[in-house]
């Protein structure tokens, strides 16, 4: 309570404070394994975070999947840290949400993203002849990927093959997975030509 006075009319003015304050900075942070992008598939791991602040509070990890809406991670979610399940091709966006109650209020902090991105594996294949005839050449062509490699030596999308050793290719996309084809040429042996000559009537 406040008094003003000119010396010849005074004033009163109450002024009354509470402790019922907007919410105070908190402190929500998620880190390990932070932004990943990977082939394949990404396996199960544990996606850590600090002791939220004010203390007290509840967690709930959230999972979108390709840039859709928010919503309860699988499993147990609860808890200060999360471990994933195993991640398939996509887009896949972690957050945790921190809740407490501060001063009559219920306070909400909500974590930067975890992001891990994984590409699928290209598709690799060889096409060519399925079989030839002993002493000659065929080629194989490679597809899947922007580079080749080859087990019997070379780097090059397609080779000109002529036995029956198994040929492997290595494709690489332009994400850099990696996947393999395989294929073996049937060489077929010739025919002998035999003249009977007992059957030649002169």
């Amino acid at each position: 309570e406040f008094t003003w006075s000119n010396g010849q009319c005074s004033d009163v003015v109450s002024v009354t404070v509470n402790d019922n304050c907007d919410c105070p900075n908190g402190d929500n942070t998620v880190s390990n394994p932070g932004n990943v992008e990977i082939c394949s598939i990404y396996p199960s791991s544990q996606l850590t975070g600090n002791e939220g602040s004010p203390s007290g509070g509840q967690y709930i990890w959230e999972y979108a999947f390709n840039n859709g809406g928010f919503g309860p991670a699988a499993g147990v979610n609860d808890a200060k840290d999360y471990t994933t399940l195993d991640l398939s091709a996509g887009q896949h966006d972690f957050r945790r949400i921190y809740t407490v109650q501060y001063n009559g209020n219920v306070c909400v902090y909500t974590s930067e993203l975890i992001s891990v991105l994984v590409h699928p594996e290209p598709l690799a294949a060889i096409i060519g002849d399925d079989r030839i005839c002993e002493g000659k050449t065929t080629t194989f062509f490679a597809s899947g990927g922007i580079t080749y490699e080859w087990n019997i030596g070379g780097n090059t999308q397609s080779i000109d093959v002529n036995d029956d050793r198994m040929r492997v290719v290595t494709v690489t996309d332009n994400n850099g997975c990696t996947a393999t084809a395989s294929k073996i040429l049937d060489v077929l042996d010739n025919p002998v030509a035999v003249i009977n000559l007992s059957l030649i009537h002169i």
